[in-house]
C-alpha cells in the first residue's frame, strides 16, 4: 500500500510539473483564462506523463536489471 502512495504521489508531482509549464506559458495560473489548445495540451501530456509515473514506479523493481 505504501508503495501506492508513493506512487500516486510522484503522478502527481509530474502532473504540477505540466501545469506549472502551462502556467508559465499562458502567464497566468487561473486555468480558467488559459486558451482551449494549452488546456488540451497539457492535460494530454500531464495525464500521460502522469500514468507513466505511476506504473513505472510501480513497477520499478520487476524492470530494474
Amino acid at each position: 500500500m505504501k508503495k501506492f502512495i508513493l506512487a500516486t504521489i510522484a503522478g502527481l508531482y509530474s502532473f504540477a510539473l505540466w501545469y506549472i509549464i502551462g502556467a508559465f506559458y499562458s502567464t497566468s495560473f487561473d486555468i480558467t483564462s488559459w486558451s482551449v489548445e494549452t488546456r488540451a495540451v497539457i492535460s494530454m501530456f500531464g495525464g500521460l506523463t502522469s500514468f507513466i509515473t505511476i506504473i513505472t514506479y510501480i513497477m520499478w523493481d520487476d524492470i530494474k536489471p
